[in-house]
C-alpha cells in the first residue's frame, strides 16, 4: 500500500516538472519570436504597399536600359523557395510585355547563369550582388520578392504571388 502511495508522489512530481518545463519551453519561444520579429523589422520582404522607391539606375543582361516596370521578382540561387515560386512568377510575366517585367537575380553571376536563362524570355533580368543597387531600391530584406509598381510607387509586394493578384489586375 506505500509502495502504492509512493508511485502515485512520483507520477504527480514527473507531472508537475513536465509542466513547469512546458510552460518554460513556451515562454522561451515567444522571447524568439518577439526578437526574431524585431530584427526583421515589420515582417515586411521588401519596400511595403502605398511606399516610394528610390530611383535607381540599372541595366538588363540584355544591355536594354530598365525603365518603369510593373512586375518586380527578386530571386537568389540556392533559395528553394525562390525555385518554387520561379515558374509561377514566368507565368504571371508571360501575360506582360517583356520591357514591363524586372527579375532581379541576387548572387554571383555564375551562380545566377541558371536562373538568367530561364528568366529573359519573360523579364528584363538584372544580375547582382546581394545589397546591389536595385535591391536596396526596392529594400529587399528575404527572397524571393515580389512586387507591382506604379513608377516608383510600391502597389503591393510580398513573398507570394498570391499577394499581387488584385494589384496586378489594377495595374
Amino acid at each position: 500500500m506505500i509502495a502504492l502511495y509512493v508511485l502515485i508522489c512520483l507520477v504527480g512530481a514527473v507531472a508537475v516538472l513536465d509542466l513547469v518545463l512546458t510552460v518554460g519551453v513556451i515562454r522561451r519561444l515567444r522571447e524568439h519570436t518577439q526578437m526574431f520579429g524585431e530584427m526583421t523589422g515589420s515582417g515586411a520582404v521588401m519596400a511595403e504597399a502605398g511606399s516610394e522607391i528610390a530611383a535607381f539606375d540599372a541595366v538588363a543582361t540584355d544591355g536594354g536600359r530598365v525603365e518603369n516596370p510593373k512586375l518586380v521578382g527578386v530571386f537568389s540561387p540556392g533559395c528553394p523557395a525562390c525555385e518554387e515560386r520561379m515558374p509561377l512568377f514566368m507565368d504571371r510575366a508571360a501575360g506582360y510585355d517583356r520591357a514591363s517585367v524586372l527579375a532581379v537575380v541576387a548572387g554571383p553571376d555564375g551562380a545566377a547563369a541558371e536562373y538568367r536563362g530561364r528568366l529573359e524570355p519573360v523579364a528584363q533580368v538584372v544580375v547582382e550582388p546581394s545589397g546591389g543597387a536595385v535591391t536596396s531600391a526596392l529594400q529587399v530584406k528575404a527572397f524571393p520578392a515580389f512586387a507591382v509598381l506604379d513608377g516608383s510607387l510600391v502597389v503591393a509586394s510580398g513573398t507570394t504571388l498570391d499577394a499581387l493578384d488584385a494589384a496586378l489586375i489594377r495595374v
